[in-house]
């Protein structure tokens, strides 16, 4: 598919939002699900890039959706200088996003730095589709202030927001896994059960690590978006797999993050690995 550059804005230190226009796959997409980008036509750089969808605008007849990205490496660094009416390669949509179990009553929603752009997409769609039903717990943190971005946008759609960062320039002085404990303990557990309340949760591996086994102590079902580097994005070159146990039972399976995830149940992840 070709879309459309309608704008590309930095919008933090390292941080970029660029909005894209391709009609034909806006009702297609989920919270949680991604696309793979080619930068620019040639050789270099040689792989598609892939990005979570940040969210979908339907403004004066026009539709389109998000991305928001970080600048790390030459990919991105490309993507920043995009101007407004280039036309970029995308395949999408791609992989399993969130899903949210019917009688839910309570999402608490963990974000860490760049694993924001799925969850805020996630939050905006419960807060469009389900707004009275559930109430949206969003705990955001980062390494510094320049991490946190878009608080208007994530209060809009939140019940209650928390920020936290590790050098304290913004919201709470601590990590956001500490921040979910601490809420966990502050509400006290006993008012919820399994079925009314979930944790879905994307950011750095080290973190989703601990957001799994916080979930694990209180028993509370836990969705994670997993990060990885790919180089297809629809499970042929195997580049992104994962260990996790089978459905049923603790044999060791390997799935691919691209095809059967990004999103997964936490408790099937072989963390350790």
């Amino acid at each position: 598919m070709i879309a459309e550059v309608l704008s590309n804005k930095r919008v933090s230190d390292q941080y970029y939002e660029i909005e894209l226009r391709c009609p034909e796959l806006i009702d297609e997409v989920k919270p949680g699900q991604f696309l793979m980008l080619k930068v620019r036509e040639g050789y270099e750089p040689y792989l598609r890039r892939p990005f979570s969808f940040y969210g979908i605008k339907f403004l004066e007849d026009q539709p389109s959706f998000e991305i928001l990205y970080k600048v790390v490496g030459s990919g991105t660094r490309m993507m920043a200088e995009m101007k407004g009416g280039e036309k970029i390669d995308v395949v999408a949509p791609l992989g399993n996003g969130f899903s949210l179990p019917l009688d839910i009553s309570t999402a608490i929603i963990v974000a860490g730095g760049i694993g924001l752009a799925p969850l805020l997409f996630l939050a905006e769609d419960i807060n469009k589709n389900r707004k009275d039903e559930v109430e949206i717990i969003f705990l955001y943190g980062g390494q510094g202030k320049e991490d946190i971005i878009d608080i208007n946008r994530i209060k809009y759609a939140s019940s209650e927001v928390r920020i936290c960062t590790e050098d304290g320039s913004m919201g709470d002085r601590m990590v956001v896994t500490e921040m979910l404990e601490g809420y966990l303990k502050e509400k006290g557990m006993g008012k919820y059960d399994r079925r009314s309340i979930g944790i879905f949760s994307c950011g750095p591996k080290a973190m989703l690590r601990i957001v799994s086994s916080i979930a694990k102590k209180y028993d509370i079902p836990c969705r994670v978006s997993l990060e990885s580097y790919m180089a297809c994005g629809f499970g042929a070159c195997l580049g992104c797999v994962v260990k996790v146990l089978q459905e049923k039972g603790t044999d060791i399976a390997y799935e691919r993050v691209c095809k059967e995830g990004p999103v997964f149940d936490s408790e099937r992840i072989v963390w350790d690995e």
